[in-house]
């Protein structure tokens, strides 16, 4: 019991020290590096997203035909909304998260 109590103070001092060094590299790096580093993963997944719609669009088109891709056209801004309100509540609940954690 002793044992475990200990270790988990261990693995929370690291994890705090963990957070410092964080801080700390975001206060002192260059705001060009980080903006290179927080940007590329967005503009990965969101070019990914728009190459699997335009190989979808080309295959249920040639699968089913025009009215498929009427259909696609429709329900796509409906997607795009609930994939927006996904991320509105995910990074919302991750700030409030943040700023109740401390």
């Amino acid at each position: 019991m002793v044992q475990d109590t200990v270790s988990q103070e261990k693995v929370e001092i690291e994890h705090q020290h963990h957070v410092h060094e964080h801080i700390h590299r975001l206060h002192n790096s260059n705001i060009w590096r980080l903006l290179v580093q927080y940007s590329v993963p967005a503009i990965i997944a969101s070019t990914t997203a728009s190459l699997y719609n335009i190989i979808d669009r080309v295959f249920i088109g040639q699968g089913v035909g025009p009215m498929a891709i009427a259909g696609l056209a429709l329900t796509l801004p409906l997607m795009n909304m609930a994939a927006a309100f996904g991320a509105l509540v995910g990074m919302g609940g991750g700030v409030l998260i943040s700023i109740r954690l401390g």
